[in-house]
């Protein structure tokens, strides 16, 4: 029974012959009655239905398989390979399946109920190609007459929605088995860090908070102008050669206590140019914060098996890669803009009377960019040093508008290219970002404002921004103790003496070296406030004088915290506050921490869809057997096209097919009602009936009875 349902007959045929026992044509059972042999006709079920079950769930439940697919490393293609060949199979027994519910109820109908149109005999040969639903037979059945409207419309939703299943369910399991090598949410957490949102994200900064100590700084020291040897290091070696025709590094690391954060620029020459001179960071307590609880959850991963009855996934330590993302945060992004005085510069002896032009920040935005003359009396004194001076100043807001500070950039007679005036205009936000790690690069965190190049600070939806006075940024540009030159005076002082003509070229060097190192100092400065601000707490299960950090502290009541509730999800809070601590004076942020591997899991539309589809094709699975099981009937006879052709050639001519020898053109042939009945004086033949044999003659089939 299963081979004729799977479509197999002649293997049954072959094997018999192997054996020597003779296969003639005998007489058979039409129809058989019996609960055991229901459930050896329905057999053909159990592979299709359970493994589509098994799919169901397991993309329903979700199911993380590791950063590899099961069995020898370095194979997953031909795994994949393998699960697709494997969804064909199932499409086959699927098709088989659906093949037993059509033919069993048209057969039913046939036999046993008031019979059915002549065209719908053909659905149970033609269901799995939809070409048959706008056929000449399928059109013949909804024409047709029907004792009852519920009989119709339970065989056309029959064959309609067999139809729409057989060529369905191939693509459905195809996408379903296989398992997507995607990024799934593996866990994260809330935490407190000791400072308020405007702590963090201030919009105006002074020097209040700054010690006086970091007007002279050692290397090392723990000031806004720390990790500045980061633009001598990664970015100014890259100056000299620097032109449209070379390019320059667009990000570089930047230290901080236990983390490094990527520093971005954008420069306004070299084969990447943009319209602007931009600097973005992220914000140093933050990139702390991400970095060390990316470095808990690995703890946790790897000792899950520590946690007391833990029963959800234990494979993320099996992974592609492992990223921690803390979102709906801010961070700095500044540009720099400036204006060469050269000409006036060298003309005028007499430093009060240069006419020093500071641009407009608001007018970068636009196509001419405006400047306005700036009082410059402060660059007496400069001009008597005989080293390059950057003194940051006051900008006016009446007369300069959204400026975040001045800058003027003084350069001797002795320094090469000559006696030179540089004013710029800063001008900082915070923007909207986010800071994220990962595994792969530990520590390493990074953090872009999505088209921040094509921004600017003019664009920027959502942004804050940002006023500082001069005697902050001042601090930005300490005296170095050792070499005992300024931040500013070491850099440029880093450029080779055999590039000394390039400081000539004003438009083209000078004021877009300026405006880089600028950029970079604030954004750098500012990614340093509130930077004392920790996560407070001490992590669940864990005392103060005693914390493992793996999943045997309380056992493993904060690994509990920080991995999923579930197969995936996100997670808890892994710290407990201390005793009495004042929530409204810190800020809540929550990292969310994400796996790349392979699972299974009910993501994306097709996906869904996919699932819908199997699950109908179990249901009406279902429905058969329960009707199969209720009725105890069950039968193999008229399922190929062959043995209703034996069938068809073996009833007497009907008047209602006159003139189809040839062909059939119009629908109403298929409108009649048929039906199979036995005949013959003793009853052991059958055949099709359109109404039209004698009464006396045909009559129903017996269950278990033997027709020739």
């Amino acid at each position: 029974m299963l081979l004729r349902a799977l479509g197999l007959s002649l293997v049954w045929n072959i094997a018999t012959k192997l054996l020597r026992h003779p296969r003639k044509e005998v007489p058979k059972q039409a129809m058989r009655q019996g609960r055991l042999v229901v459930a050896l006709a329905l057999s053909v079920h159990v592979i299709p239905m359970g493994t589509a079950i098994a799919l169901i769930w397991l993309n329903v439940h979700g199911y993380y398989i590791g950063g590899e697919l099961a069995g020898p490393s370095g194979w997953d293609d031909l795994k994949l390979s393998g699960l697709q060949f494997a969804s064909k199979l199932h499409e086959l027994l699927m098709q088989a399946s659906l093949s037993v519910v059509v033919v069993s109820f048209i057969r039913h109908e046939l036999v046993v109920g008031e019979g059915i149109p002549f065209g719908a005999i053909f659905g149970s040969l033609q269901f799995s190609s939809i070409a048959y639903i706008w056929s000449k037979e399928f059109a013949g059945t909804l024409k047709a007459r029907f004792r009852t409207q519920m009989m119709k419309w339970r065989l056309v939703l029959l064959i309609v929605l067999g139809t729409g299943l057989a060529v369905t369910v191939g693509p459905s399991s195809a996408i379903s088995m296989r398992p997507r090598l995607d990024a799934w949410p593996a866990g994260g957490t809330d935490f407190y860090i000791n400072a308020t949102t405007d702590q963090i994200w201030p919009t105006s900064l002074n020097d209040s908070g700054i010690p006086t100590e970091c007007s002279n700084v050692t290397l090392g020291m723990n000031c806004i102008s720390d990790s500045w040897t980061t633009l001598s290091d990664g970015l100014i070696p890259f100056w000299p050669n620097l032109n449209l025709g070379n390019t320059i590094p667009e990000f570089f690391g930047v230290v901080s206590p236990k983390s490094m954060r990527q520093l971005y620029t954008k420069q306004t020459t070299g084969i990447y140019w943009t319209r602007w001179t931009l600097a973005t960071t992220q914000m140093s307590n933050l990139g702390d914060a991400v970095a060390e609880i990316g470095r808990l959850w690995i703890n946790a991963a790897y000792s899950t098996s520590e946690i007391v009855n833990w029963k959800y996934s234990t494979r993320f330590r099996y992974r592609k890669e492992a990223t921690y993302t803390i979102d709906d945060i801010y961070q700095p992004l500044t540009m720099a803009t400036c204006l060469s005085s050269r000409s006036s510069t060298q003309q005028d002896t007499d430093a009060d009377s240069i006419k020093a032009y500071m641009p407009i920040m608001e007018t970068t935005c636009t196509d001419t960019i405006q400047s306005k003359r700036f009082n410059s009396s402060g660059l007496v004194a400069n001009f008597r040093q005989d080293v390059p001076i950057l003194q940051f100043v006051d900008v006016p807001v009446n007369e300069f508008g959204r400026s975040t500070v001045g800058a003027l950039i003084t350069f001797p007679e002795t320094w090469p290219g000559g006696r030179n005036t540089v004013t710029c205009g800063v001008d900082s936000r915070w923007v909207p970002s986010q800071v994220s790690s990962s595994r792969s690069s530990v520590k390493v965190v990074s953090g872009l404002p999505t088209g921040f190049e094509l921004k600017g600070t003019c664009f920027f939806e959502g942004s804050k921004n940002i006023t500082v006075s001069s005697q902050w940024a001042n601090y930005l540009n300490p005296n170095l103790v050792e070499s005992n030159l300024t931040v500013f005076h070491h850099l440029l002082e880093s450029i080779p003496g055999t590039y000394d003509d390039r400081w000539e070229d004003d438009a083209g060097f000078v004021q877009p070296l300026i405006e880089s190192i600028l950029s970079v100092l604030v954004t750098n400065g500012l990614a340093h406030t509130a930077a004392s601000a920790t996560p407070q707490g001490i992590l669940k299960g864990c005392t103060a004088d005693k914390c493992d950090e793996s999943c045997s502290d309380g056992d493993g009541a904060w690994c509990r915290e920080i991995l999923p509730n579930g197969e995936f999800g996100s997670g808890g809070n892994i710290y407990n506050l201390p005793p009495g601590a004042d929530t409204t004076k810190m800020t809540k942020f929550t990292t969310s921490i994400q796996v790349t591997g392979y699972a299974y899991n009910l993501r994306g539309t097709s996906l869904r869809l996919s699932c819908v589809v199997l699950f109908i094709y179990v249901l009406v699975a279902l429905i058969h057997i329960g009707f199969s099981f209720w009725t105890g009937l069950s039968s193999q006879s008229w399922d190929t096209v062959s043995e209703v052709t034996a069938l068809a050639m073996q009833s007497q001519p009907s008047r209602h097919l006159k003139n189809t020898c040839a062909g059939i053109d119009t629908t109403s042939i298929f409108t009649h009602m048929v039906k199979i009945v036995q005949t013959g004086e003793h009853g052991e033949h059958l055949e099709l009936d359109f109404g039209d044999s004698t009464a006396a003659l045909k009559q129903p089939l017996v269950p278990n009875e033997f027709y020739e």
